[in-house]
């Protein structure tokens, strides 16, 4: 991702409920399988060089969770130094949290496949996708109407814009 693509994407999940998984896996390279298994005993964000120590992972069996000491390769287990703006980013989470995974549902569970699906259909439709937006009035989108609107009171006697057949 480029740096502008980077800022876009955090200015678009920035103090909504995805933005610490997407800090994590912009700033520590976390895969998805490791950021949805990871718990504050693997945190250390007081340490002189704050980290993460990845030792878990992530799966789903029939839309479970399951977290697993089984990594993907012997090299996915690795400490991970973190910058600044993560560990800020993970203090917060921290305060607010009730749960023992940094990334969890609302009763402090790790996600299941179908919650994961949701938080990244989130990011994508926010991120990705341009969006317009209309308001109605009467039925009609308030562009159609400032549009035709407009084309009144320059006074044209289109009968499309006036509403007569």
């Amino acid at each position: 991702m480029t740096d502008e693509q980077v800022k876009c994407l955090l200015d678009t999940v920035k103090e909504l409920p995805p933005y610490p998984f997407v800090m994590l896996g912009l700033f520590a390279g976390l895969r998805r399988e490791e950021i949805l298994a990871l718990q504050w005993d693997c945190v250390f964000l007081d340490k002189k060089t704050p980290y993460i120590s990845v030792r878990k992972a992530w799966r789903t069996e029939k839309n479970r969770p399951v977290i697993s000491a089984m990594l993907k390769t012997p090299a996915a287990r690795r400490n991970i130094p973190i910058p600044k703006c993560l560990v800020e980013c993970l203090k917060e989470v921290k305060e607010n949290t009730i749960s023992n995974f940094v990334i969890a549902d609302s009763k402090g569970e790790p996600l299941t496949y179908s919650q994961f699906q949701r938080v990244w259909q989130y990011i994508k439709v926010r991120s990705v996708k341009e969006r317009t937006r209309y308001k109605y009035v009467n039925g009609e989108s308030a562009s159609h109407l400032h549009y035709k609107s407009h084309l009144c009171f320059c006074g044209s006697q289109n009968s499309a814009v006036s509403g007569r057949a």
